[in-house]
C-alpha cells in the first residue's frame, strides 16, 4: 500500500502554521494558573529528554517554577507576566556542574571548558525547550520563550540559588492560550549554492497562503 505522503506534508505544514506565540493564558478562582494534567506535564518533559544533546553530556537543566512567590518574583525581574499566570513556568539553563559532579562521583577530574560548555549548553537547553513547547502545542497548549531572564541576570540568578556552572538564559512558559494574536511574519530567508556574503536573500512570509 503506497504511503500518502501528500496527506503527511499538508498536516506537517497546518500543524506548525497554527504556531502562535502566547502571553495571556487561560487561569482559575483568583486568578491562579490552571495546572496540566499529570500525564500531560510528563509528556511534555518526557519529550525535553528526548531532544538531541551534544555527545550525549546533557549540558543543562530545566527548572519547572512551581511556588506562586517565586513566580511572581520571576515575573518581575524579567518584565514578563505571564510568568506568573501559566499552567507551567521553566527556565532554561546551560549547566556544566552536573557533568562536573558526575565524573567527580565516578574518580575523574573534570576539565576546564566554559567557553565550550556554555557553548554546547545552551544548545543542548534550547532543542530541549523546542521539543517541550512542540510537545505541549501537540496537546493543544501555545506557549512563550522569554529572553527577558537575560535583563535582571544576576537577580535571577540569586532568585534561584544558582550554583556556579549554571547559567540561566531564558524562560517557557506553557498554557490554555486566552487570545488569539495574529501569525507573525516570520520571514524566511534562503541562501542557495553561493557564499552568504555575495548572496541576495530571497523572502517568503510563514503567513502566506
Amino acid at each position: 500500500m503506497r504511503h500518502d505522503f501528500a496527506t503527511d506534508l499538508r498536516a506537517s505544514s497546518g500543524f506548525f502554521s497554527a504556531h502562535r506565540t502566547v502571553r495571556q493564558y487561560a487561569t482559575g478562582p483568583g486568578d491562579q494558573p490552571i495546572q496540566l494534567p499529570p500525564d500531560h506535564l510528563e509528556t511534555l518533559l518526557y519529550a525535553a529528554q528526548r531532544a538531541p544533546t551534544d555527545a550525549t553530556a546533557q549540558l543543562y537543566s530545566v527548572i519547572r517554577i512551581t511556588d506562586p512567590e517565586q513566580r511572581a518574583r520571576l515575573a518581575a525581574l524579567t518584565e514578563n507576566a505571564h510568568l506568573a499566570t501559566a499552567s507551567e513556568t521553566f527556565v532554561l539553563c546551560a549547566d556544566t556542574r552536573r557533568v562536573a559532579r558526575l565524573l567527580e562521583a565516578a574518580g575523574y577530574q573534570p576539565g576546564h571548558w566554559p567557553a565550550v560548555g556554555v557553548h554546547f549548553g545552551v544548545g543542548d537547553a534550547v532543542m530541549a525547550g523546542q521539543n517541550l513547547l512542540i510537545a505541549a502545542e501537540m496537546l493543544g497548549y501555545q506557549g512563550c520563550w522569554v529572553g527577558g531572564v537575560l535583563n535582571n541576570l544576576p537577580a535571577v540568578t540569586q532568585a534561584l540559588e544558582l550554583p556556579e556552572g549554571v547559567f540561566a538564559f531564558a524562560a517557557l512558559t506553557i498554557g490554555i492560550p486566552a487570545e488569539e494574536p495574529p501569525c507573525a511574519p516570520g520571514y524566511r530567508a534562503t541562501w542557495l549554492f553561493t557564499p552568504m556574503s555575495t548572496a541576495t536573500p530571497t523572502y517568503r512570509s510563514c503567513c502566506a497562503a
